[in-house]
């Protein structure tokens, strides 16, 4: 059984390095002109995500509060378990928005709003919770799928990796694709840009919720009751020992 210390210390490294090399990718993307700053952060999401679920899943690999949520509201994760992991988390992820605000130039930072999550013009407050609670979900179930597998750490980062660049790439300029509150606390926090920020909770914490509720009573393998004989079959086989004694 993980202790507490560990599982917070692991949790804190992993979302750290979400919202540090995810966030700071973004403001490099940025700093360089690239315009194909969005398939950027999509790539280094999927690498940060792969590697430290690979290193850190055998301790405590959630990194995402609306995960850890979703697991306490149906009971993978113990509440008391479940609240040390996501105060880690938020830490993990504030600490990791405030070394970029500290480190990465000025002008850039305020720029890019330390590559903290923000919705398009043209996307509704409701059109951004939807898209973020549909996305959440399907990374949840993707979460849940590789439980049930018993995936080994290096092929659950790679999975994860891949549906969180896909998502980015689909709904990135969107809503900024956060599917974590955690990755959008720490830019938003440091930044002082609380735009929309309401919502990077709402629609990942519901969708992570939803999509583990689909897993459990959609897709998870039940368990088959045990047949029992029919009162003919039984008086045949009864027969049949009979005879055999």
């Amino acid at each position: 059984m993980v202790s507490h210390r560990r599982a917070a210390v692991s949790e804190f490294i992993g979302t750290f390095a979400i919202v540090f090399v995810g966030s700071g990718s973004l403001m490099m993307s940025a700093k360089s002109g690239s315009q194909a700053s969005l398939l950027a952060a999509g790539i280094a999401y999927a690498m940060t995500l792969a590697g430290i679920i690979a290193a850190l899943a055998s301790v405590s690999a959630h990194f995402n509060p609306a995960i850890t949520t979703a697991f306490m509201i149906t009971r993978r994760t113990k509440p008391l378990d479940g609240a040390v992991k996501i105060a880690a988390q938020l830490l993990g992820a504030i600490v990791g928005a405030y070394l970029l605000k500290e480190t990465f130039p000025a002008d850039l930072a305020q720029a890019t709003r330390l590559g903290g999550t923000q919705f398009s013009l043209d996307v509704t407050l409701m059109s951004g919770i939807v898209l973020e609670a549909v996305t959440t979900a399907l990374l949840a179930i993707t979460v849940c799928g590789l439980g049930a597998i018993e995936a080994r750490p290096p092929i659950a980062g790679v999975v994860v990796g891949f549906i969180v660049g896909a998502l980015i790439l689909c709904v990135g300029p969107l809503t900024g694709a956060s599917f974590n509150p955690a990755r959008s606390l720490g830019p938003a926090l440091a930044s002082g840009v609380w735009e929309g920020h309401l919502a990077y909770w709402i629609g990942p914490i519901l969708g992570a919720t939803v999509g583990t509720l689909l897993w459990d009573f959609g897709l998870a393998a039940r368990p088959e009751s045990p047949v029992t004989p029919a009162p003919i079959e039984e008086h045949i086989v009864n027969q049949g020992k009979r005879k055999r004694a």
